[in-house]
């Protein structure tokens, strides 16, 4: 998975966009049923509290972001379930 976050730079020019998911990601909440994903109240509050114009591609990129970010946690979740249980994946 380590190798799996190496990855290119960020271009410059989308950083705010990452800066916004990251802002977003840190107030996210989390159930019995693990983390949730970025809600659209959570996206209303912050353009509104920031002051912050998205336009719709500007939102798309930040729901990409986080559902990359979901899948990656399924993914890691989904291994530790198959070490623990001692199948082997496929099974």
């Amino acid at each position: 998975m380590e190798a799996e976050l190496h990855s290119d730079p960020l271009p410059l020019a989308g950083k705010y966009l990452w800066d916004i998911f990251t802002r977003l990601h840190n107030r996210r909440s989390s159930g019995g049923f693990g983390v949730s994903p970025i809600t659209w109240p959570d996206i209303d509050a912050f353009t509104r509290l920031t002051r912050c114009a998205l336009s719709p591609w500007e939102i798309e990129v930040i729901e990409d972001c986080d559902a990359a970010f979901l899948a990656a946690v399924s993914k890691r979740d989904a291994e530790s379930e198959t070490r623990t249980s001692g199948e082997a994946p496929g099974d």
